[in-house]
């Protein structure tokens, strides 16, 4: 099966009696800035937005985690491979696995950035976010941007100088694509405008048939579905391979753009063959459907016609994930007959052929929803609002590092909305997301509480608390727990200084409770904060 060749023209069948009197709503949503934030504010926190791209688009080891150890190098590594590297793991998911993969194998430098790299920044920014004025003092913003990060030495591993440019190219494009997703969702909300029923895309209209190009030999040809190697997928998949033979595809050939993209025709078209409905297809969306956000369109991966039900179906690679397309796709949910569904591509990877169809759809969910706990978060609030509509948000770790070592260093994760009330929040009060059941369904998993600090044992018992000790191993959190607190004291008969006995209860039969039996004063219960309400 050639790649290169005669080309030949061939008619891409669209079968459109599957298609017969279905339609996809047309979402739109303006963007609407909000009157609290100014835009120049935010463009010009270079450091902010410098450290933000850092902590969504590197690793950088944390010199406050006792836990990290020698297998994480010290400095800030972007999430670049070597284009010769290969392995069946997701190297992003995890910087442990990263560095145990590139490291000792490839060579690694600091990443070279200069003035041209703001440019090409500036240019893919301008395009696509267009409440940025272009202007003499934008321009030399993004030089700051670019500067900010070359101070910081970030490194990247590599392995000739081929990789040295794509590593810059990755640079460009990811710090691009953080940037506009950074504006768009500290400057905007999105306002949704009311469904209109005449407006309804008709996929029969829409997906109809096309002509292509195809080397001779591809064409009619199942010959790929024989290929066991996935590098080789790879590489057909990269320059361009029009795939034939999926039965219930809505297109005679299919081409992809990646390898989660193929891995998720691959399961619609093996789940879609244990449906027993005749009207039923799976489609590529090649810009024939589409949702509005502000003037701007997004076009979800797939579409899947199953029982009745449309799925709009989106995969992803984490960090280039958009808050607002991921809200615009989960707006389906609220149309009788629609379904919009967020893939991560290391959560297709964990996908087989004979995963049930249900249980495919709560993974996603329940993948994506851990992911997006962040999103409810705002980067920067005006001070007026601090401690009054919004509090600090922090991981339990962080917290117990802020309020318990006193580290006033600690960098916080954002802020969340919460209830007024009177008098203002104190600024000991904060607020952490559970992970995990072992609450539920008091604090549920991914759920938001408000989390007061400096509170002593006696006014812990009974409550949610975020507790530290070494010899707690929190599947979630490490050596810091999210669990209802008890304790009691005991004095040995022939023991000078009473023991202190900590119980941390979880709810739930299946997740652990912990027991601290070492702790013989008060100064050793290390609470980082007790829950006072969930946000």
């Amino acid at each position: 099966m050639s790649i290169e060749g005669e080309r030949k023209k061939t008619i891409n069948r669209a079968k459109s009696d599957r298609l017969e009197g279905l339609f996809l709503p047309e979402i739109k949503a303006d963007l609407k800035a909000r009157p609290t934030v100014m835009l120049m504010d935010l463009v010009r926190d270079v450091e902010k937005i410098a450290n933000e791209y850092v902590k969504h688009n590197c690793f950088q080891k944390d010199a406050s985690d006792e836990t990290d150890g020698d297998d994480i190098p010290a400095g800030t590594f972007l999430k670049f491979t070597p284009g010769v590297f290969f392995v069946e793991v997701d190297v992003f998911a995890d910087q442990r696995i990263f560095h145990q993969q590139l490291r000792g194998t490839f060579l690694e430098e600091t990443l070279e950035l200069n003035e041209s790299h703001a440019k090409a920044i500036y240019a893919i920014v301008m395009k696509n976010l267009f409440c940025l004025p272009d202007n003499k003092e934008s321009k030399e913003v993004f030089k700051q941007y670019v500067e900010k990060i070359a101070q910081l030495g970030v490194r990247f591993y590599f392995s000739d100088d081929a990789d040295k440019k794509l590593a810059q190219s990755r640079f460009v494009t990811t710090f691009a694509s953080f940037y506009r997703s950074y504006i768009e969702k500290n400057y905007f909300d999105l306002d949704f405008k009311p469904i209109v029923k005449d407006d309804a895309q008709s996929l029969k209209q829409r997906f109809t048939d096309g002509e292509i190009l195809l080397p001779s030999d591809q064409v009619n040809n199942k010959g790929w579905k024989r290929i066991t190697d996935v590098q080789k997928l790879r590489n057909f998949i990269e320059q361009g391979y029009q795939f034939f033979g999926y039965d219930d595809s809505i297109y005679d050939y299919v081409k992809f753009d990646t390898l989660p993209e193929k891995q998720l025709a691959d399961y619609s078209d093996a789940i879609l063959r244990l449906s027993d409905t005749e009207q039923r297809f799976w489609v590529r969306n090649d810009r024939q459907v589409y949702f509005y956000y502000g003037t701007r369109r997004y076009y979800p991966d797939f579409l899947m016609f199953r029982n009745g039900i449309i799925y709009a179906l989106e995969i992803k690679g984490e960090i280039y994930s958009d808050t607002k397309k991921n809200i615009l796709l989960s707006r389906l949910n609220t149309i009788d007959g629609y379904r919009g569904v967020l893939i991560y591509s290391d959560f297709m990877n964990r996908v087989t052929s004979d995963t049930p169809f249900e249980d495919f759809l709560k993974g996603a969910d329940l993948d994506a929803e851990i992911r997006h706990g962040k999103e409810r978060l705002i980067e920067e609030v005006a001070e007026d609002d601090k401690f009054v509509r919004y509090l600090p948000a922090y991981t339990p770790e962080k917290a117990y590092r802020r309020f318990v070592q006193k580290r006033s260093k600690v960098r916080i994760d954002g802020w969340l909305r919460v209830l007024e009330r009177h008098g203002n929040y104190s600024d000991d009060y904060f607020v952490v997301q559970m992970k995990g059941d072992a609450l539920s369904p008091e604090l549920s998993h991914n759920e938001w509480a408000i989390f007061a600090a400096g509170r002593g044992p006696g006014e812990a018992i009974d409550k949610i608390v975020i507790f530290h000790h070494a010899h707690i191993n929190d599947e979630r959190f490490g050596r810091v727990t999210i669990r209802k607190f008890g304790f009691k004291r005991t004095k040995p008969p022939s023991g000078l200084f009473e023991q202190l006995t900590v119980f941390l209860t979880s709810t739930s039969e299946e997740t652990p409770s912990f027991e601290v039996n070492d702790i013989t004063a008060d100064s050793g219960i290390e609470i980082a904060g007790v829950m006072v309400a969930t946000a």
